[in-house]
């Protein structure tokens, strides 16, 4: 059984992360004995930890962040939080803070702290009809000059009522909410759970851009026959778009004013 993660880059504090992902696991029983036993300490002095009155040593985060998985720089990020914690002086714990910062914007943490982070339930949207119209709507809201029904049906070139409508469906899943005036806004920015939900959306843009590559637009689906020792080289490429992707996004941050799609499947058939 794998755990589900919440973005590391999106916290300033490894308790508060450790209490995101307690709290994104209640599935999981015994889900913080098993923190625990990871970290080669009591249950009991985890929840000190948590609560403030005790500190991890980093072998006890270290066996956290193998245990959930994390890559060398999550590692590393959260390692320079608990290092600044353990600083005296302002100026070492400045230190380790422009370091975890380093890595945190080398890897667009800014978009993840950008919003408050906000645990949804995507159980909930089960009982909703979900088009694809649906996250389109969701994913584009709150950018500038698009936050309103009448913008939201101009750009997507659909009658009012259908936006209302939608809208409406996001509103009972608690997702988005009407401000003063005609605005809408989103009020929640992460899923909990059901990787189901995100196979279904992630499959549902892909079918869409290979019905527009057929419909003549710029071909987004390949499968190329190619010598072997060429495959690194093309692996490498992905992740430099990807890179990049999360480069112009932090940029854009609070000003993006289009949502785009970015899916890169890369492997021997």
């Amino acid at each position: 059984m794998t755990p589900h993660l919440l973005p590391v880059f999106g916290f300033f504090d490894y308790r508060a992360y450790l209490r995101g992902i307690i709290e994104l696991n209640p599935e999981w029983r015994a889900f913080k004995t098993r923190l625990a036993e990871s970290a080669g300490c009591t249950s009991s002095f985890l929840t000190q930890v948590l609560n403030e009155t005790a500190s991890f040593s980093f072998d006890h985060l270290h066996g956290i962040c193998k245990f959930l998985g994390l890559s060398t720089d999550e590692w590393g990020y959260l390692r320079e939080l608990l290092v600044a914690e353990k600083c005296s002086t302002s100026e070492t714990r400045a230190d380790a803070m422009r370091c975890a910062g380093v890595i945190r914007e080398r890897y667009g943490g800014g978009l993840f702290h950008g919003t408050p982070p906000r645990p949804v339930d995507a159980n909930s949207l089960s009982a909703i009809r979900l088009s694809l119209l649906h996250w389109d709507v969701f994913h584009i809201l709150g950018a500038p000059d698009v936050s309103t029904p009448a913008k939201l049906a101009a750009k997507f070139k659909v009658p009012q009522e259908r936006i209302m409508s939608i809208l409406h469906d996001w509103q009972r899943c608690g997702l988005v909410e009407p401000l003063e005036g005609d605005e809408w806004r989103c009020c929640g920015t992460r899923f909990q759970g059901s990787a189901v939900m995100k196979q279904e959306v992630n499959m549902m843009y892909k079918i869409r851009a290979m019905a527009r590559a057929f419909d003549g637009e710029a071909p987004r689906v390949a499968a190329a026959r190619m010598l072997k020792k060429y495959v690194p080289e093309l692996e490498k490429k992905a992740a430099e778009l990807y890179a990049e992707a999360w480069r112009l996004a932090l940029a854009s941050e609070g000003r993006g004013d289009t949502t785009v799609f970015l899916a890169v499947d890369l492997g021997e058939i």
